[in-house]
Parts: C-alpha cells; structure tokens; sequence
C-alpha cells in the first residue's frame, strides 16, 4: 500500500472512530435514535471506503451489511425470546467481532512498519474481543441451566466489564491508527 492509500486509510479509520463515539451518544434521551442513525451511516460510509483500500476492510464491510441484515431480521420476523431471537442474537455478536478482527487485524499489518506499539495494540483489541464474545455466547448457552445459570450470570458480568474495556482500547486503537496513517 503505498502513501496515498495508507492516509485514505487514516481517513477512513478517523471516520469509523467518529461514528463508534457518536453511536456512544445514542444513550441522550429522544435525540438518541436520530444520533445512532447518523453514527451508522457515518460507519457504513467508513467501511464503504476502507473497503476499496483491501480486502481486509472489505469483508468488514460486507460483515457490517451482513450485520445490518441479520438485525433486520431480528426486528420484524424473530419474535422476542425465541429460538430465531436467540440465532440472529449471536450471528450479531459473532459478526460483530468479526468486524472488529478484520478492522483490527488489517489496520495492524499496515502499521507494522509504520508504529508496532499501536499494530500491537490492535493485535490485543480483536484477541480480546473474539475471546470475550466466545465466552458470552456460551454463558448465554449455559444460563438456560437452573444452577450453572447463576454462575453463568456472575461471568456474563465479568464479561460485560471486560468487553467495555476492549472497547474503550479499540477507540483508541481507532484514534492512534487513523493519526498515525494520515501523517
């Protein structure tokens, strides 16, 4: 990849990073929903351009429509609690991490030239995730068991605390790729 493409590359990974902190402003009460769709169509604008950079970004982006499908799914056809619900629950997490892996895995071998500490970085952020996502699918699995299903909560908390940490460290991968890639 040569200079241009990495600073393209920076800038699409500044506007991924722009859209996941605004989806964090989704939480404002009745402006919530206006700014989640915003931050959507930023990412997707993102991932869109990244997507012509490598193939590594394109299947990010195909995962991340893949992703919107599959929620749209969830929505209108899996009734609330059922088996469907529970399908397209984890087809969303596995692709979500998946995104991340790609988004993660392929900004990192464009940085291992450029700044190893934040390609190592990245390298920690989509293990974590990956790991973490396993690990809540089975507690969701297990929790349907009367007395695993009280250790399977306990977990599945541990698991929440961790996975914000692995996201709060992907944005500032996010944040130090996209610097790094625009220089």
């Amino acid at each position: 990849m040569d200079a241009y493409e990495k600073r393209d590359a920076g800038k699409g990974l500044y506007y991924l990073f722009l859209g996941q902190i605004l989806s964090l402003a989704a939480l404002i009460p009745l402006l919530g929903g206006v700014i989640l769709i915003v931050a959507g169509l930023i990412s997707l604008w993102a991932f869109y351009s990244l997507s012509k950079l490598n193939s590594g970004y394109k299947n990010a982006f195909l995962m991340t429509i893949a992703n919107i499908v599959v929620e749209a799914i969830s929505i209108f056809f899996a009734p609330e609690n059922g088996f469907l619900s529970v399908a397209c629950s984890f087809i969303t997490m596995f692709l979500n991490a998946m995104v991340i892996y790609y988004v993660c895995n392929t900004t990192s071998d464009l940085l291992r030239s450029v700044d190893v500490t934040v390609a190592e970085l990245g390298q920690k952020v989509w293990k974590g995730v990956i790991l973490f996502t396993a690990i809540d699918m089975i507690c969701i699995v297990l929790s349907v068991v009367p007395l695993i299903g009280i250790l399977a909560l306990i977990v599945s908390i541990v698991v929440w605390v961790a996975q914000v940490v692995i996201s709060i460290l992907y944005l500032v991968f996010l944040w130090r790729s996209q610097k790094v890639l625009r220089v």
